[in-house]
């Protein structure tokens, strides 16, 4: 079952969630530090226009499960401690596309002295990744975590038709009346292999904007999975729906759905607990904060196993 969500409610939850992974990963590191460890840490990097391409701690991976990231809310004494860890000038990490290496991010500067993002750094990136706005990738100090080759693509014509017929149908099962389904937008869609199979899955999100007396968004972050007649199944499906009287500046609403504002998008993939398939790594923007989640296939299928927000400065 998928919940209804706010994006008021979400982005509280979300900030309380994120003191909570911050005080438990400060406690956990200094602990790891005394056992002398290390551990496997995930970064996000992106880039927005023009401006520098940047990096942060979105999860750590410690004796084989998932813990929180140090985040901008964390202590001045962490923040340097990572710092002096991970961001000196120079350091070097694997650059992950598709779920595998794909380049090196380099480490110029930690940020933990800004306003805004005080858990990131400031990165050169070595690629011939284009990278940028949507287009964002991972990185991790693990030597050998990955694929052998990248396996992030474009859907082909006919990936994308079989999956609209699922988004839609989803969308009409959420209560989308079957009129506004012909303003649906395609905000991201990607094929990734993520069990080394050779066959793609396809990750993306989707949009419907209704205008009327109230103004209804409703969106769709789905995870279909490809069947053995060449067909598609949902594997995960996570919907949200937006009003217009959520946001009290008008404005703010036609942002979302731009720049993955208020709206959960593809990061990557990588298979960072080695069971044979890739985690999936999401990121969404809010008002003040960057979002992150981690996906992962268990028995029952994929389920949500993290997420935390890391504060930056107002939208």
């Amino acid at each position: 079952m998928q919940l209804h969500h706010s994006p008021i409610c979400a982005t509280l939850a979300a900030f309380v969630f994120s003191l909570s992974l911050a005080g438990n990963f400060d406690r956990a590191w200094a602990q790891q530090r005394v056992a002398g460890a290390q551990d496997t840490v995930i970064f996000a990097v992106t880039r927005s226009g023009d401006a520098e391409f940047a990096f942060e701690p979105i999860a750590a991976y410690r004796r084989g499960a998932f813990a929180g990231s140090v985040t901008g809310e964390s202590s001045p004494a962490e923040l340097t401690r990572f710092a002096k860890n991970y961001y000196r000038a120079g350091q070097r990490y694997r650059l992950i596309w598709g779920g595998a290496e794909s380049g090196t991010v380099v480490a110029k500067q930690s940020q933990q002295e800004s306003d805004c993002a005080k858990a990131a750094a400031t990165a050169d990136v070595q690629t011939s990744v284009q990278l940028g706005g949507n287009r964002m990738a991972l990185a991790t100090n693990a030597p050998k975590l990955g694929l052998a080759k990248s396996s992030r693509r474009a859907p082909t014509d006919a990936e994308r038709a079989q999956i609209k017929t699922h988004v839609e149908r989803i969308f009409r099962e959420k209560g989308v009346p079957a009129g506004a389904l012909d303003k649906l937008r395609t905000i991201n869609l990607t094929a990734t292999d993520l069990n080394n199979d050779g066959a793609a899955e396809l990750i993306g999100t989707y949009m419907i904007r209704r205008d009327g007396a109230e103004i209804f968004i409703d969106q769709l972050f789905v995870l279909a999975e490809p069947t053995a007649e060449g067909g598609l199944r949902v594997g995960f499906a996570r919907h949200e729906q937006m009003k217009g009287t959520d946001f009290n500046d008008p404005e703010s609403l036609e942002s979302v759905g731009q720049s993955a504002f208020q709206t959960e998008i593809l990061l990557d993939q990588l298979d960072v607990d080695a069971d044979g398939t890739g985690e999936v790594f999401t990121i969404s923007y809010s008002f003040e904060g960057t979002n992150y989640a981690i996906y992962k296939k268990g028995a029952k299928g994929w389920s949500r196993i993290q997420e935390f927000q890391n504060y930056r400065c107002a939208f």
